[in-house]
């Protein structure tokens, strides 16, 4: 049994050591790889309002016409949660950075809302996601944090 624990740990370390190497070959290059973290989140709901609050600050999504509209990008007027209908809305924010936000029932009566970071080369990088139930109950958050190596 810790054989094997050593093997995994010795096996991660020759990964990293294999991606710093090969990241450093090139000097002007930079590459995304996926960090997926476990954060705490505490969900507020009162009558027209969420709020998500984690160590990054609060979210707050307002209630309006039957769906959760958020400010994080800007302005008030985008929607965020819905069980009205789907939703795929590209959306530019105040720096100037370029976000998807795909809204979709799911499986079960589940539905889900993902935030994607668009790169300059065009590629969609999720950052968060929330899975919630028709009385927009949020079931689960996921984030998933980028490490950039230079």
């Amino acid at each position: 049994m810790k054989i094997l624990v050593f093997k995994k740990v010795g096996s991660m370390m020759i990964v990293a050591s294999l991606l710093m190497l090969l990241s450093s070959c090139h000097e002007n290059s930079k590459r995304l790889f996926p960090s997926k973290r476990k954060d705490s989140y505490l969900i507020t709901y009162s009558k027209n309002e969420i709020v998500v609050e984690s160590d990054n600050g609060a979210t707050h999504f307002i209630y309006k016409n039957g769906e959760y509209f958020t400010s994080s990008f800007g302005s008030d007027s985008i929607v965020f949660f819905s069980t009205v209908k789907d939703y795929r809305l590209k959306i530019t924010d105040d720096t100037g950075l370029h976000y998807k936000i795909i809204i979709e029932k799911g499986d079960n009566g589940v539905y889900k809302t993902t935030t994607y970071l668009i790169t300059d080369k065009g590629c969609d990088h999720p950052t968060i996601s929330y899975s919630y139930d028709s009385n927009y109950k949020i079931l689960q958050v996921e984030k998933l944090r980028y490490i950039v190596y230079k």
